[in-house]
């Protein structure tokens, strides 16, 4: 209601009403009879009210989410930690059960051979085995399986027969990367996979890698005399180098270039299919001219 008037019932004496007669009438009250400050001092006291009842809600708000966050903080830390512990119990178990090495960045010094490659910049942890040390005109070098995993346990950066060479400053630079099939006969084979023998159980391996180095003479055909003895005892190795790549591939068994029994023999590019051994455009030639020698003879 308006504090300038006021509706009621009055009794007013007026010409033709009786005393005894009641009308509404409406009063309007002087100016002077209006007070603005009490008005405003409620006002004022309003809007206060509110704004600490806002502000109270805001601090509670910001409270809860900083309570919040700090809580999901403290969850994580605790999960990272429990989870490094699991890590580094799975990682002695499978070191004892397999026998594995497993070497981080700090260690490098250990093995410095393994600062020369990408394995060791890219993975956070790496795991070494069947390693094989040997030289060539005093030039050590390494092959080794090795399986490489980044921060997370289930990460596998890289799997595969590494051959390593040493940290010299005049040594060759090199990557591995997986092979590129490319076009012609190489692209109807299947990539294989290179394992080494007695790899533990578990270990997933990549399919066969080439070695690029940049000078193709800067790395022999055969990488260490140990490696190759080692490779030569066990059937099915095929180590190649062509146009500067070297290619470690483990071939899968296969029948006779020659059937037993047979007094003669046709070799031709059909003959490959994608369970044949690894061949490429150029190896192709001289394995059916081969073949053509060996029809020669048994004629």
């Amino acid at each position: 209601m308006n504090p300038r008037f006021s509706s009621s019932k009055v009794a007013t004496a007026s010409p033709g009403v009786t005393s005894s007669q009641s009308v509404d009438e409406i009063k309007f009250l002087p100016a002077t009879d209006y007070r603005p400050l009490p008005a405003l001092l409620c006002g004022v006291l309003v809007l206060v009210v509110l704004g600490l009842i806002i502000r109270i809600q805001m601090v509670i708000l910001l409270g809860g989410a900083a309570a919040a966050l700090a809580g999901i903080g403290a969850v994580y830390v605790v999960k990272s930690r429990r989870a490094t512990a699991r890590g580094a119990q799975a990682r002695a178990a499978a070191a004892a059960r397999f026998g594995m090495d497993f070497v981080r960045k700090e260690d490098e010094e250990r093995l410095p051979w393994l600062r020369t490659t990408w394995v060791m910049s890219e993975c956070d942890r790496i795991r070494i085995w069947n390693l094989m040390r040997g030289g060539f005109d005093g030039v050590p070098i390494a092959i080794a399986d090795v399986v490489g995993h980044g921060r997370d346990e289930s990460d596998r950066d890289f799997a595969g027969t590494a051959v390593m060479m040493p940290a010299l400053g005049d040594g060759p630079d090199f990557i591995m990367r997986p092979v590129d099939w490319g076009t012609g006969v190489r692209r109807r084979f299947s990539r294989r996979q290179v394992v080494l023998d007695d790899t533990p159980q578990g270990a997933e391996f990549s399919r066969q890698y080439e070695l690029w180095v940049n000078d193709a003479d800067s790395l022999p055909f055969v990488p260490s005399d140990e490696g190759t003895a080692f490779l030569a005892t066990r059937p099915g190795w095929l180590v190649e180098r062509n146009d500067g790549q070297l290619l470690i591939a483990k071939l899968p068994p296969r029948p006779p270039l020659v059937p037993p029994g047979a007094k003669s023999f046709r070799l031709s590019g059909g003959d490959y299919r994608p369970d044949s051994p690894f061949v490429t455009d150029e190896s192709l030639p001289a394995l059916i001219k081969h073949a053509v020698a060996i029809r020669a003879l048994m004629r």
